[in-house]
């Protein structure tokens, strides 16, 4: 499958928003509403996992497109409720489930029409406009960190040093052309790919993945200063941050 941009025009001055869920769609609704209130005319994008794309009444006056319905997380839905650790997947679950991330993102880069993708989830929140970044191909946070063989395995491969150190990729811009270049980089090496996996099996999460093979395919990812996480951060009503993560409808935005 090959992406190209045909006669598609592709803008930096509007961005695209994908987002992944599964039935939460009033979290999905107020989270889009968030985005319009800045980007009015922003592409749009939705997936679900496992579930196929349906119409539903409160996104009946949002104009959007959907990606195949692809089953990423179904086995680890299976792997909570068992209350077993990743050991209970053989390699070729784990290489099956990140693979399906990348393919999804494909998809993705395939119906973009601007160069930057703003990766967003059902409790993310803009909440003041957030511009994307021209010096960067992907923006992560730092919510867990990588262990030392990470950090040179993954330094070693792509010949340069990472400019960051953990991994909690779940909201936050990602240029369309680096998402290519992920897609193809990661099927060009599936020996690298299986050779990350045995060093730490968390490879299958994408947003432990996300960067590292952005980093490995020549990406400049950077450590974004615009999201916060409400349930790591107590504080975060107090933050200027324009992005929010893991937000409750509940919750009040100041």
């Amino acid at each position: 499958m090959e992406a190209g941009l045909g006669n598609i025009k592709l803008s930096i001055e509007n961005i695209s928003v994908y987002m992944l869920f599964h039935h939460e769609w009033v979290a999905v609704k107020n989270s889009l509403d968030s985005v319009l209130r800045y980007y009015p005319n922003c592409q749009i994008i939705l997936g679900r996992d496992e579930l196929e794309p349906e119409q539903n009444k409160l996104l009946e006056n949002f104009s959007y497109q959907t990606v195949k319905s692809r089953s990423c997380m179904e086995k680890f839905v299976l792997l909570n409720k068992s209350g077993s650790g990743l050991e209970f997947f053989s390699e070729e679950d784990l290489l099956s489930i990140i693979k399906c991330h990348i393919e999804r993102a494909f998809d993705v880069a395939n119906l973009a029409v601007h160069e930057f993708v703003l990766f967003l989830e059902p409790d993310g929140f803009m909440r003041f406009k957030h511009v994307p970044d021209n010096d960067s191909d992907m923006e992560t946070l730092v919510a867990n960190k990588y262990s030392p063989e990470v950090i040179e395995f993954v330094s070693r491969v792509s010949g340069k040093l990472m400019n960051f150190d953990g991994w909690g990729f779940v909201v936050g811009y990602v240029r369309r052309s680096t998402i290519i270049m992920m897609y193809k980089w990661f099927f060009e090496n599936q020996d690298t790919v299986l050779e990350l996996m045995r060093i730490d099996r968390r490879f299958a999460y994408m947003d432990f993945a996300f960067p590292l093979i952005a980093h490995m395919s020549d990406a400049n990812v950077l450590v974004t200063n615009k999201v916060t996480e409400c349930n790591r951060n107590r504080f975060w009503r107090f933050s200027r941050k324009p992005m929010l993560h893991q937000f409750k409808p509940f919750h009040e935005v100041g």
